[in-house]
């Protein structure tokens, strides 16, 4: 099973993402968390040990690439992540994802990818069985960053500032919020506190948890 928390930065993903794994293995589910920066992990995945950068460089590269090929990079990041899926020795497995492709997939058509590639880009990757969208106005989000925004986040303009985090994180919302409408997603206020976004996520969580034990091929 895979759970997916999205959202524009600043809404809290992180956090709830890793807050989620420590309720779920505290309930004694079979729980992993799939990251694309596990590509720094060469132990795990040795057919990344050519990576030498860390992962603020990588992040800095990311932002200079052209346009495809930073897709490509990115799509390449988080399909090494999913080896644990087909790997995970236990089917009923939960994998909890942060951000999964369509974060990626929605900045990238932010900066001017086609639609239609980047989503048959993202094709081949197994669904979500469920999509929890932390929304919050991009103000919000801006002022929880606190100055602190990347050239990514930032649409590539090389001022960094809060108009260019505005700017481009509008951009994210709008069309997270109309992929949420098309495919059903869970949709949560992220604008309040970490605790209160928690309980909403947890009982969205534990009533899928509940209607999955009741179907007897849930966990095939």
């Amino acid at each position: 099973m895979i759970i997916t928390i999205v959202g524009a930065d600043g809404t809290g993903k992180s956090t709830q993402v890793r807050r989620l794994h420590a309720y779920l293995r505290q309930s004694g589910a079979a729980v992993s968390l799939i990251d694309k920066w596990d590509v720094l992990d060469a132990d795990q995945n040795t057919e990344c040990r050519f990576i030498q950068s860390d992962r603020l460089d990588i992040a800095r590269c990311i932002a200079e690439m052209p346009d495809d090929a930073r897709a490509f990079f990115l799509f390449w990041m988080m399909g090494i992540g999913l080896k644990s899926v087909s790997d995970a020795p236990d089917p009923r497995t939960i994998h909890l994802i942060d951000g999964y492709w369509q974060k990626h997939a929605v900045s990238e058509m932010v900066l001017g990818s086609p639609t239609e590639w980047v989503m048959g880009l993202v094709s081949i990757f197994p669904q979500s069985d469920l999509v929890i969208f932390l929304d919050a106005p991009v103000d919000v989000s801006a002022v929880r960053k606190d100055g602190d925004y990347s050239l990514y986040e930032c649409g590539l303009d090389p001022s960094r500032s809060v108009a260019a985090f505005r700017r481009h994180q509008s951009g994210i919302r709008a069309r997270l919020q109309a992929m949420a409408a098309d495919e059903g997603w869970h949709r949560i206020d992220a604008s309040r506190s970490a605790d209160a976004v928690e309980r909403d996520i947890r009982a969205v969580v534990d009533d899928t948890l509940r209607g999955r034990a009741a179907t007897p091929s849930s966990a095939d």
